[in-house]
């Protein structure tokens, strides 16, 4: 992959200013600042693979095959090795944004962006399996089912009604997807199980009783464990 030459300290991608070192020089490099520069950096060059239009055809987009990376690239945002798992489940999350579902409706550049986007979010999640991506895949949808249940709850010139249905509609979305959050945080934890101790009571003798203990009381109003 081609790298920028020494004399820059950013990209030269679409959209992104050049500065020269000379301008960086005289910004105050904060240990803060310097910290989210190279993590900026990092995040950066380890750009995700992307699509691009195929020539003549109207609706069509391909993997960016002039990427040397790009089977690594792919294996890594979509979590399988097999390319019609693959194929499938990208064709999945991209129908999940407006604008990029039916072939008869589709606008190339939407579903170009569409694409990107959920190649660069699959991309930095990097699922390890075949099971956490379509758990990503759907995380993806249901995040942009969230975000059109907002647009339609804060639309100018609707009813109460209109108003409360999208709204209940985006707080069921959003608990969908924080519950999918803790699945995925479980299910790569190989749900291991955590006991937690409450109390730690030491009797006489060193003995130890884990666990909660409980206290009666007797008939002259003196406590006993």
């Amino acid at each position: 992959m081609s790298t920028a030459k020494k004399s820059k300290s950013v990209n030269k991608n679409q959209g992104d200013r050049t500065v020269e070192n000379k301008e960086l020089a005289a910004l105050e490099w904060t240990p803060e600042k310097k910290a989210c520069f190279d993590e900026w950096k990092r995040r950066r060059d380890g750009k995700s693979i992307k699509c691009r239009k195929v020539e003549g055809e109207a609706c069509e987009i391909e993997i960016d095959y002039d990427d040397p990376w790009y089977p690594l690239k792919k294996f890594e945002a979509l979590g399988t090795a097999d390319s019609d798992l693959q194929n499938y489940l990208l064709e999945q999350v991209i129908a999940t944004f407006q604008g990029a579902g039916p072939m008869e409706n589709r606008d190339p550049d939407v579903v170009l962006a569409a694409a990107n986007a959920a190649l660069a979010v699959l991309g930095a999640i990097r699922p390890r399996d075949e099971m956490e991506a379509m758990l990503v895949v759907q995380m993806i949808g249901v995040h942009n089912l969230l975000m059109d249940a907002l647009k339609g709850a804060i639309l100018s010139g609707q009813t109460l009604e209109w108003k409360k249905n999208y709204a209940n509609c985006a707080a069921k979305t959003a608990r969908i997807f924080l519950d999918q959050m803790e699945q995925l945080r479980r299910y790569r934890g190989g749900h291991q199980q955590k006991m937690t101790i409450e109390h730690v009571h030491v009797n006489e003798g060193g003995q130890a009783i884990v666990g909660n203990v409980g206290m009666k009381t007797d008939a002259n109003g003196q406590e006993h464990k």
